[in-house]
């Protein structure tokens, strides 16, 4: 497994990483998959999502995604109740609709390159 620091910032490191062991674990060993070469409608690429999800939410399940209030008080106690960092919860909240993607993107934490 290969994974490139896109976006530099741990809501895209952490969901990647799951996605990418999802596919390790659930699908052929000789299959490849490829940032942009993939069809992410394909089932494949959704059973990977949802592990991923599965796995990052594992203490309090995806189901909180749709029923937390989008504040910023919601966003730390589920992060807290589910063992993440709350830069997780924001991006799978604007992945799914719930908050737009300008909002409590300061939650976030951002990674450089070292010189």
């Amino acid at each position: 497994m290969q994974l490139s620091f896109r976006y530099l910032a741990d809501d895209q490191f952490w969901f990647t990483v799951f996605h990418e062991v999802g596919h390790l674990l659930l699908h052929a060993r000789d299959e490849v998959f490829l940032e942009g070469l993939e069809d992410r409608n394909s089932e494949a690429e959704k059973e990977a999502d949802d592990f991923a999800l599965q796995n990052l939410f594992a203490k309090v399940g995806t189901e909180v995604l749709e029923s937390a209030p989008p504040s910023l008080r919601s966003i730390l106690r589920l992060a807290q109740n589910a063992g993440i960092a709350p830069g997780i919860v924001v991006g799978q909240l604007q992945r799914c609709g719930r908050v737009p993607y300008k909002h409590f993107n300061n939650l976030k934490a951002r990674y450089s390159w070292a010189d």
